[in-house]
């Protein structure tokens, strides 16, 4: 028998095999949370600090106000964090943290996992892919791909729910704008007998449907000086509208709740069009 041969071929085949191993096991990207529940996430830029919390399908602000978050936004930024991975370290140098916006006095994220992260998260590197990263306490500064530091550079009313009101358009049976009616008739629409172009009563109900505000304004004393109110089937919606503020926005109130909205000119302007043409 020849010795060599044999232990020639045993060491080959304990290669391969180490190589069959070690291919087999090889480690794909590192996550930064994967798949883990997402309960909450706290914002904090140098001029304020949100806090979300994710509960049942649901997410709420709850710093600095009580309110419904803006589902666009939340989803984004959930879905973002749970596919971006964590790259090589490019420094542990303090002296770049500025550099690559991750000090102390940039935006710091907490994700309230089952074991509570936090991170600074820093500006685009150059191929616009990845972005800088530093974990809180942590002197290393990590290349990440998949999340964007203008995912998280958002203020409080950003991340607030904009919706004022929405119905079906189709169900409307009356408008009173200014305490004018605007009745429909079969397919058709007046004014104090008169016919409105339908085109134009479209386009407002289109818009009044699916009313978003641009953004709020908790700290004007609010009064009403005139109203629009919309008519279905079994509900009605009164939307109260304020003064001029802001140079192209009006200050708005849907009746019977709180919040204060502040809605584009453009569309208050087509409201009061339909009773002056």
């Amino acid at each position: 028998m020849n010795y060599k041969k044999v232990y020639y071929l045993i060491t080959v085949i304990i290669i391969l095999i180490g190589l069959i191993v070690i291919l087999g096991h090889k480690s794909g990207p590192r996550m930064l949370i994967g798949n883990q529940k997402l309960f909450g996430v706290i914002i904090e830029r140098p001029r304020d600090t949100t806090e979300i919390k994710i509960a049942m399908g649901q997410a709420v602000l709850v710093k600095p106000i009580n309110y419904p978050a803006d589902s666009g936004f939340v989803s984004q930024m959930v879905n973002q964090l749970q596919h971006a991975e964590l790259g090589e370290v490019i420094s542990e140098r303090e002296g770049r943290y500025k550099e690559f916006q991750v000090s102390d006095r940039d935006i710091k994220v907490t994700l309230k996992l089952k074991r509570p992260i936090s991170f600074y998260i820093g500006k685009y590197a150059g191929d616009y892919q990845h972005a800088y990263l530093r974990f809180a306490g942590d002197k290393k500064i990590y290349l990440v791909r998949g999340i964007s530091k203008f995912t998280f550079d958002r203020s409080p009313d950003d991340w607030r729910d904009k919706l004022i009101v929405s119905f079906d358009k189709e169900k409307v049976k009356k408008l009173v704008i200014r305490g004018k009616e605007i009745i429909k008739k079969d397919t058709l629409w007046y004014c104090e007998g008169k016919k409105l172009d339908k085109k134009e009563i479209a386009a407002v109900l289109g818009l009044f449907s699916n009313l978003h505000a641009s953004g709020f304004i908790d700290t004007l004393k609010f009064e009403p000086e005139w109203s629009a109110e919309v008519y279905l089937e079994n509900i009605s919606y009164k939307l109260l509208v304020g003064e001029k503020c802001k140079k192209i926005y009006y200050a708005v109130k849907l009746a019977g709740l709180n919040p204060i909205f502040l809605v584009n000119e453009a569309f208050i302007n087509r409201l009061t069009a339909l009773i002056e043409s």
